[in-house]
């Protein structure tokens, strides 16, 4: 939702054909109200203009399907599906944007393995910096909330600042 708030934003929306796996009727509603372009496919190979989706992307944020949430009848429904086909590759990063960062919010899925751990290494994976800055952003969230950051502040302040003036 808040890359609707952006002019000119087209969204595209990777997932198999099931209906607790794609696009909720509630999001596509608000996306149609604010304009936002967008696109549902099942496939990185799917052409978009012309071309495949997977060499268009200026970012792409992945998810697991989270499976702790189902029940008997979504896994019998889902057992015909072939979820390989929505793992990342190391041939599908190659052909993405040199730009284009790669995002997850944690944890991977062990068994569909929706990005292997061949793909850490490339620059563009920035999931392990997503976690770490997550992580700082609770904190601060967390220090304003329980009105901590006055102190926390006058604490570096009183500590540092004598050893680490950055002004000069």
């Amino acid at each position: 939702m808040l890359l609707a708030l952006y002019d000119d934003v087209r969204l595209v929306f990777i997932a198999p054909d099931h209906p607790k796996l794609g696009m909720k009727e509630d999001l596509r509603e608000r996306l149609k109200d604010r304009n936002v372009r967008f696109y549902e496919f099942d496939s990185f190979e799917e052409q978009l203009d012309g071309k495949p989706v997977i060499e268009q992307l200026d970012a792409l944020y992945m998810t697991r399907i989270q499976k702790e949430h189902d029940n008997a009848q979504d896994t019998d429904s889902m057992s015909h599906i072939d979820f390989s086909r929505y793992c990342l590759t190391s041939e599908l990063v190659s052909r993405m944007k040199e730009y284009a960062p790669i995002l997850h919010p944690f944890p991977r899925d062990q068994h569909h393995g929706e990005i292997p751990p061949e793909i850490d290494n490339d620059p563009r994976a920035m999931y392990f910096r997503q976690a770490r800055n997550g992580m700082w952003i609770r904190a601060a969230l967390l220090a304003h909330i329980f009105d901590a950051d006055r102190l926390i502040s006058r604490h570096f302040h009183t500590e540092y600042a004598e050893r680490h003036n950055y002004n000069d």
